[in-house]
């Protein structure tokens, strides 16, 4: 790494400019190569831990739901959405979706947006944008409203199921 940068320097958004800068310092060519080469290498690496997290946390979300007896409705099954963003789903997508047991006279009363969490399993406690509630903070209320709004299966769900729009 030459003196005074970091990874930072190297990452998809400055490599260019990075790399323009060490050439017209004179470093060697054959050395910028080899840096642009192990950087390009780390952003496809931390691409792939990232794309795996995820999927962990989408496989594990799954199995909780199913334990705990409100099973991932069909719509939001990760298997039935590989077409969606390369096998994960995208943003301003919800995670899982999934409703409570109907009762004796058909009635759901619970409907569950699910937000899965990969290997650091944890919510931000950051405010993030959204597309229509401005900042919110991941499990608010304003950030499942947008999800509501942003993600095209809900409407498709609720009009292909009245019943549980109305019971809920």
């Amino acid at each position: 790494m030459p003196e005074g940068l970091t990874s930072k320097d190297f990452n998809v958004n400055n490599r260019k400019n990075t790399i323009d800068d060490l050439g017209r310092s004179g470093y060697d060519p054959d050395d910028l190569d080899e840096l642009e080469n192990t950087a390009k290498e780390l952003t496809d690496t931390r691409r792939e831990i990232r794309d795996t997290s995820a999927r962990i946390g989408e496989v594990g979300g799954e199995k909780y739901l199913a334990e705990q007896g409100t099973p991932v409705l069909d719509e939001w099954a990760i298997d039935n959405n590989k077409d969606l963003n390369n096998g994960t789903v995208p943003g301003g997508y919800t995670d899982g979706a999934s409703r409570s047991a109907p009762d004796k006279d058909g009635h759901s009363s619970d409907f569950y947006i699910e937000e899965y969490k990969g290997a650091d399993a944890r919510t931000s406690s950051r405010e993030v944008q959204t597309h229509h509630e401005n900042m919110a903070k991941q499990g608010s209320d304003a950030y499942a409203r947008d999800h509501l709004l942003t993600d095209p299966r809900f409407a498709q769900y609720f009009h292909d199921h009245p019943r549980l729009w109305e019971d809920i």
